[in-house]
């Protein structure tokens, strides 16, 4: 059953109130009858829905009789949002001066039905041809896009539970519905005007994943590959579009980044919070670069931890380190780069790539001398020389010193 953030009214039994009349029920059959028959329905077959759908009489329950108005808005919202879900509806819309007010009258639609009701909706959801989420008002034929207001934390909107249960349903192939967004055609030709559905999307990724802190969002590393999908289908829209627009980018990135981070699978956000510094750094801001590449580095260090001490778990625990200190000494971030540098030492060595070691060694020798770190001079110059030893074949007779951080359980992670 769907949780919402409102209960359904009460009065509403198991769907609206609002019943179509027989003239009514005849004119949205033509008009979907002729919707069905085209590759997309004329302005004037637009306009003659839109025009009949409102004009003609209204039938509510006994007991929930509406006024006039509550009568025209409510026809007026069903029109639009049937209209929105076909080709071309959203353009005859926007030239009517109407497409402004589908995802408000979306909401209020949604409101009107009871929990049943709403789960029946979304349990049929499908894609229309421009990537909107489309579901089927009850027992009527009208369909419905839902925007962003229905996936935020508006009163009456779909809760985080229901959103990633919805991002995760399957149709009649076993595909979800984040799996079919990802293969569509249309993920691909969303254009200038399509900010609406980019945002939507956006909202119901960030919505659906926010249950993973707590274990309640627990997608299978396919899911997780389609949100990954998914998020950079939009930022490449993002990309594309307007400074406005690339200001979105930056956004889905780092809800990226922290949805990613939150659950525990292969992706790792490093790469995501690296974007971010190269989109930062696109724009000229450095200090917000540097925040973002230090990001990255804590991540790729956080994964290296996890990463399993198995056969062939190796070189991708390796590169990860090695990441973590490319990101750490572009952020110019000393401690990070010491520490980057000192679990990377280790990894070499462990792995008996000695060249590789001894150069690290002599970076973390040179840092000592700069900052005068007696200390970790001294025994960095040991666990050189111990180093080339081991090259040389010389058996080992020491336990390096570990890191002070150790490859323990990871700090919590750094935000910008």
């Amino acid at each position: 059953m769907e949780a919402i953030n409102a209960s359904a009214s009460p009065l509403l039994p198991s769907s609206s109130s609002l019943e179509l009349s027989r003239r009514r029920q005849r004119v949205l059959e033509r008009f979907n009858e002729q919707a069905r028959n085209v590759v997309f329905p004329s302005e004037r077959e637009f306009t003659v829905f839109l025009h009949e759908f409102t004009r003609t009489g209204l039938q509510l329950a006994p007991c929930l009789r509406a006024s006039d108005p509550e009568k025209s808005e409510a026809l007026r919202h069903r029109a639009i949002c049937h209209i929105a879900t076909f080709p071309g509806g959203r353009v005859f819309l926007t030239e009517a001066g109407l497409f402004h007010e589908v995802e408000s009258a979306a909401l209020s639609l949604w409101q009107e039905f009871s929990l049943d009701a709403r789960q029946i909706m979304l349990d049929d959801a499908t894609l229309s041809s421009v990537g909107c989420i489309v579901v089927n008002l009850p027992d009527c034929g009208i369909r419905m896009p839902l925007g962003a207001p229905c996936f935020s934390n508006s009163d009456g909107a779909l809760s985080g539970e229901a959103c990633a249960r919805l991002l995760l349903s399957r149709d009649a192939r076993r595909l979800t519905l984040l799996h079919r967004f990802v293969l569509s055609r249309s993920v691909a030709a969303l254009g200038r005007d399509d900010r609406d559905i980019v945002i939507a999307w956006t909202v119901l990724l960030r919505h659906a994943t926010d249950g993973a802190r707590i274990g309640a969002f627990l997608p299978s590393l396919e899911d997780m590959i389609d949100l990954f999908s998914a998020y950079g289908h939009l930022n490449h829209w993002a990309n594309d579009q307007s400074q406005e627009s690339r200001n979105l980018q930056a956004l889905l990135l780092v809800q990226s980044a922290e949805d990613f981070g939150a659950a525990d699978v292969e992706m790792n956000p490093g790469f995501i919070w690296r974007d971010i510094a190269f989109y930062w750094a696109s724009v000229g801001d450095r200090e917000k670069e540097r925040d973002a590449l230090a990001s990255a580095s804590v991540f790729f260090d956080e994964l290296a931890r996890r990463c399993p001490l198995l056969p062939g778990a190796g070189p991708r625990r390796r590169r990860l380190r090695e990441l973590a200190l490319i990101t750490a000494q572009q952020a110019a971030d000393m401690p990070a780069i010491i520490e980057a540098s000192k679990h990377l030492f280790l990894v070499y060595r462990e792995q008996g790539r000695w060249d590789e070691a001894l150069r690290v060694a002599d970076r973390l020798i040179e840092i000592a001398r700069q900052y005068k770190l007696n200390k970790d001079l001294e025994t960095w110059t040991e666990l050189r020389a111990k180093t080339e030893a081991l090259k040389s074949g010389i058996p080992e007779l020491f336990t390096p010193h570990a890191p002070k951080a150790g490859d323990g359980p990871p700090p919590p992670p750094h935000r910008t």
